[in-house]
């Protein structure tokens, strides 16, 4: 009986423990969300970090997430450099709140093409100007032109990269030129000069 009512005891001093242990801490659910969009275009492969030190990278359409974040301020950083180097956004870092538990974020990163290189030439067949040539570019930008009455052309407002340059539109007696299409390399703010001459046929 003793042995008894000392077990008794020892459950009775071990109960309150039990009752009175804390919760278990559920782990935080909070969420920032957002997209890098240059002129409309979401742009994947753009690294972003948060001031966590976690880090993602865009993709689907430029969006990116980070899960699992307590209320609280947080800084986005956008690593352009390791991606796109011809574009200027107003601001590359946010600071941003989650504001309760559980709450979602968005912030969103808008930019736009750097446009300040340009190409310019003249197509000519023995020395004199042609007008009314197709001149075509392929790359980062696709414009088109014609050449003037002096044979002259100009691509202006142009991204940097590595565009492909052709001319089209010659008449079947127009002569021969050694290329009628080329390779171009453009840095931002460059400008170069592509000019085109032939010989008239004999």
């Amino acid at each position: 009986m003793k042995k008894l009512g000392t077990l008794l005891a020892a459950t009775l001093l071990t109960l309150p423990l039990a009752v009175c242990g804390d919760d278990p801490v559920a782990p935080p659910t909070g969420q920032i969300n957002g997209q890098v969009v240059i002129e409309g275009e979401g742009i994947d492969g753009i690294a972003v970090t948060l001031s966590t030190g976690a880090r993602t990278t865009t993709s689907g359409g430029g969006y990116f997430s980070f899960t699992g974040l307590e209320r609280g301020r947080y800084t986005i950083t956008l690593n352009l450099h390791l991606h796109v180097g011809d574009a200027i956004f107003d601001d590359i870092t946010a600071t941003v709140t989650i504001p309760r538990d559980g709450e979602t974020v968005t912030r969103n990163f808008i930019g736009s093409w750097i446009r300040t290189s340009r190409l310019t030439g003249t197509v000519t067949m023995d020395g004199q100007g042609l007008e009314g040539i197709a001149v075509a570019l392929a790359g980062p930008d696709e414009p088109r032109t014609t050449t003037d009455e002096n044979g002259r052309y100009a691509f202006e407002e142009l991204r940097a990269g590595e565009y492909t340059v052709e001319f089209s539109g010659f008449e079947d007696d127009a002569g021969t030129f050694s290329v009628t299409t080329g390779p171009v390399s453009l840095k931002v703010g460059e400008s170069k000069v592509w000019n085109l001459e032939g010989s008239s046929a004999r």
